[in-house]
């Protein structure tokens, strides 16, 4: 059983992607970054601000503060126009070093200790530029809500991009966020088959209606057997309060030769490519303690 390194706050684990609350640093093993969307997902409020008051890093604290000014409220709401912000310990090598009068995008996530007390998030938050505020303003109404808790865990399942081209490769992300005050463990194993963890797509086509998986077409039964037999793979991690934990499902929508056996869709993968708008619904199964998850719809368009 592989087991995650934690140092603070921080999990890796191969293969996933995590997202930390507290600065929802992301640490990933297979060299995937956590893509816009899902920051987005993340993120309790997402803003555009003037920094009042830079953080002083060169004073060793605990958790260095700066104060800044809300101009404009991309996500979520706010009850004060000034806010007084946690930042992370590795803010300045992850984002440099934030300059007084100098305009930012920020990403926050409310501590679990008050409903108006944020901690900046590492992943999203950036300098200032028109092109992206103007796709943060243009995704968040499209990015689905985290559903309820199912067994002390919320789930969101976010796309990498909404809009697809014609043949174009289509890449989710499901991510677990602990909505509990205790620990959570989370799992996840490719062997043996009949308790491997994946996750079961439910397609609905406007001009199609439901869209049926269908078999690697390149991958037999005794391909499966005789690969995972030999290399099974699973590891467990702890989810703290607040934190959220990021899997990728790269490439849902096609199936080619050479291009890995999708065993996190159960040796499946689901044909959307007519035009048009698509609702997807995941349901995991084997999900840390045999947990059955299910992520509110998701929607996607093809051009």
């Amino acid at each position: 059983m592989t087991r995650p390194k934690r140092t603070g706050r921080w999990l890796s684990a191969p293969g996933a992607v995590l997202c930390v609350a507290a600065g929802a640093l992301h640490v990933h093993a297979d060299g995937m970054q956590l893509p816009l969307n899902a920051a987005i997902g993340v993120a309790d409020v997402i803003v555009v601000s003037v920094v009042e008051r830079a953080p002083d890093f060169a004073v060793r604290r605990s958790h260095e503060t700066a104060k800044i000014r809300v101009l404009e409220v991309l996500k979520g709401e706010l009850e004060q126009d000034t806010l007084t912000v946690q930042l992370h310990p590795n803010h300045p090598r992850a984002l440099g070093l934030w300059k007084a009068g100098k305009r930012y995008i920020v990403f926050l996530t409310r501590h679990l200790e008050g409903r108006e007390r944020f901690e900046v998030m590492l992943d999203g938050t950036s300098s200032f530029d028109k092109k992206s505020a103007r796709s943060i303003r243009s995704a968040a109404p499209r990015v689905p809500r985290w559903s309820g808790s199912q067994h002390g865990l919320a789930s969101l399942l976010i796309p990498e991009k909404f809009d697809l081209d014609p043949g174009e490769n289509l890449d989710l992300w499901i991510g677990y966020r602990n909505v509990t005050q205790h620990d959570i463990v989370l799992s996840y194993r490719n062997w043996p088959l009949e308790s491997h963890t994946y996750w079961d797509l439910r397609v609905e086509s406007d001009s199609r209606g439901t869209i049926a998986p269908r078999s690697h077409p390149h991958v037999s039964q005794s391909d499966i057997v005789e690969y995972f037999s030999a290399n099974p793979h699973d590891f467990e991690l702890t989810l703290e309060p607040g934190e959220s934990y990021f899997f990728p499902l790269s490439r849902v929508n096609s199936a080619e030769h050479g291009w890995g056996y999708k065993e996190r869709l159960d040796f499946k993968y689901y044909p959307i490519t007519d035009p048009g708008r698509y609702s997807i619904i995941a349901v995991g199964h084997h999900v840390g303690r045999d947990t059955l998850t299910r992520a509110e719809p998701l929607q996607v368009w093809v051009k």
